[in-house]
């Protein structure tokens, strides 16, 4: 669980510190995370670091779009969590950066302006 570990912690301190209010950090299972997150909006990004398996991934880029979040950070999305890739590409996210175990993608379907890139 990353919430448990220090460097969470830290890490959220810091961004807090850079971003006040724009930064938010949620700490839950993403099937009760909509009635927090529908509220607080709108987001320009979403790190997503949770359940790796195929299923919850698509529910959390699902989640992402219903907030309309036309960023969306997925954490390993390599060949050790066999969930993440087919969820990309299952629910059409275009890939536009790779950084180690992260993938960085834009909702074609919540960003109009994304359709151009």
């Amino acid at each position: 669980d990353n919430s448990a570990r220090p460097s969470t912690h830290e890490a959220v301190k810091v961004l807090m510190a850079q971003f006040g209010e724009r930064f938010d950090f949620l700490n839950c299972e993403t099937f009760h995370a909509y009635p927090a997150l529908s509220v607080n909006g709108p987001f320009d990004l979403c790190f997503v670091d949770g359940d790796h398996s195929y299923d919850a991934v698509r529910h959390d880029i699902q989640l992402c779009r219903k907030l309309g979040i036309p960023w969306i950070a997925l954490d390993d999305a390599d060949a050790n969590s066999p969930g993440v890739l087919p969820a990309i590409e299952a629910e059409q996210l275009m890939p536009v950066a790779w950084f180690p175990n992260v993938c960085l993608c834009v909702d074609n379907q919540s960003n109009k302006w994304a359709k151009r890139l």
